[in-house]
């Protein structure tokens, strides 16, 4: 199942850079050539739309997949995205190197011979 979503993925990535590239500018040619060539094959504005529309889909399709990636790697990993078991390891185990308080503090010798 991973495998095939990963590569699913990584087609609506490519396919998302293509139309993205493909689709008309302001400046009225589009990133891959064929500005008005363009035009004459779809019509003057029907190549915008029609590509918008499937750029959209496509958008949300890798928003699903990059959702869905994230979500069988955080099972994989088997965290909740904050470790859990390291903080309830050091609740329950205290480091034992730790000072405590109620134990006297040594006092450092002076420095002028004086104890």
């Amino acid at each position: 199942m991973l495998p095939l979503l990963i590569t699913v993925h990584i087609l609506i990535a490519l396919a998302l850079v293509v139309l993205i590239l493909v689709q008309q500018g302001r400046g009225g040619t589009g990133a891959l050539g064929g500005g008005a060539a363009s035009q004459t094959f779809f019509g003057s504005r029907g190549s915008f739309s029609i590509l918008a529309k499937i750029t959209a889909a496509l958008a949300i399709f890798f928003f699903i997949t990059t959702l869905a990636l994230s979500m069988i790697a955080r099972q994989e990993i088997g965290g909740s995205g904050i470790d859990q078991d390291i903080i309830r390891e050091q609740q329950l185990n205290p480091p034992s190197n730790l000072p405590t308080f109620d134990e006297p503090e040594e006092q450092p010798a002076s420095s002028d011979g004086q104890q």
